[in-house]
């Protein structure tokens, strides 16, 4: 499957738009990202672009021993987006236990490197997945090249690798990839420039949303499309990452590594029961202070709301998200409709 690399600036491309729904294309990875994508798949025309820059694991040991992308995270969100996501999700997340190469590998992992190996092509490989699947949506890696996670933390100390970026004390104060200079798909530009909504987040602010920012052909999309960017603020922050850091330093973060303020950045003002707490709080964790004061200036619409998910950890909610995501991507498109798909014209309505 053909590459390209970052388009000019402000060259025009042409995109086939999907047929019927809003549609919306969520980056990200982890827990977070497969969460949103079952929330979104039977109302929207969803597409996601993930990260594989995780480097522990089976997907560390299948990206030293066949020089590819980590592949753990695009088969979560494989699962996520199939009709049948129970029975699938327990298949491809299946973990061997005995046998001496298979312990430890996950199915899903498995079968993503396979198919690498039989078509040589990693793209190649996930685009086959995505129709033998046949998945409610789309599934794209960020990048189809194997790319480690290189952050500098408080202090200047450099770390290398997403499984150490939480081996140093401290928050992160810059990320970058190695190789920097790595293309993405033209399917990935081509559904973030037909979008009416691109949601980032949520999930781990350094190991999960900004990684795929730092491809330099997302982050031109991202910046070059008329569609409105959502970030869906994390509810609790992470020890070795975002230490201290409240909703506006998490948006900061965005804005340095994209070059670009979200439109509307969305935090949950759900109240955590004590027990979280007090388990977050064990691991150096603790809520993201959140005020809209502080955005006064930058331009970003922020939006509060109540979207925390029952049980033991402080997740969002998925039917919750989806529901305003869906609504917020209607409007979207009935402005764009109306204003030519401006993002610099109209005022934006938000509820």
């Amino acid at each position: 499957m053909p590459l390209i690399p970052e388009p000019p600036a402000g060259e025009a491309m042409l995109v086939r738009r999907p047929r019927r729904g809003v549609r919306v294309v969520c980056l990200g990875g982890g827990t977070g990202l497969s969460m949103i994508l079952r929330g979104l798949k039977y109302v929207a025309s969803v597409t996601a672009v993930v990260t594989t820059t995780d480097d522990g694991g089976s997907s560390g040991r299948l990206r030293r021993d066949f020089d590819m992308p980590a592949p753990g995270d695009l088969s979560d969100c494989l699962a996520a987006l199939s009709d049948r996501d129970q029975e699938l999700g327990k298949l491809l997340q299946y973990r061997f236990v005995r046998g001496s190469e298979l312990k430890g590998h996950t199915l899903g992992n498995l079968l993503i490197t396979t198919l690498t190996e039989v078509q040589g092509d990693f793209g190649t490989a996930i685009d086959t997945l995505n129709s033998l699947l046949d998945l409610k949506g789309h599934v794209y890696p960020a990048t189809t090249k194997p790319v480690s996670l290189v952050a500098r933390k408080e202090g200047g100390v450099e770390v290398r690798g997403e499984s150490a970026l939480r081996s140093v004390p401290g928050g992160i104060q810059e990320l970058r990839i190695e190789p920097e200079d790595v293309a993405t798909l033209p399917q990935v530009r081509e559904r973030i420039m037909a979008a009416d909504t691109v949601v980032l987040g949520p999930g781990s602010l350094f190991s999960s949303t900004v990684p795929p920012l730092l491809v330099p052909g997302v982050r031109s999309a991202l910046r070059d499309t008329a569609a409105k960017l959502v970030y869906v603020c994390n509810i609790m922050t992470e020890a070795g990452e975002t230490d201290g850091l409240d909703a506006l330093g998490h948006v900061a973060a965005l804005e340095q590594h994209l070059g670009r303020w979200p439109d509307v950045v969305l935090v949950n003002d759900g109240p955590l029961d004590a027990d979280r707490l007090e388990a977050y709080g064990l691991e150096g964790a603790e809520p993201v202070l959140f005020s809209a004061a502080q955005f006064s200036g930058t331009g970003v619409v922020t939006v509060a709301l109540d979207l925390l998910a029952d049980g033991r950890f402080a997740y969002h909610d998925a039917g919750k998200l989806a529901d305003w995501l869906v609504g917020f991507a209607k409007r979207q498109q009935s402005d764009g409709r109306r204003q030519g798909r401006s993002r610099h014209s109209g005022r934006m309505e938000v509820h």
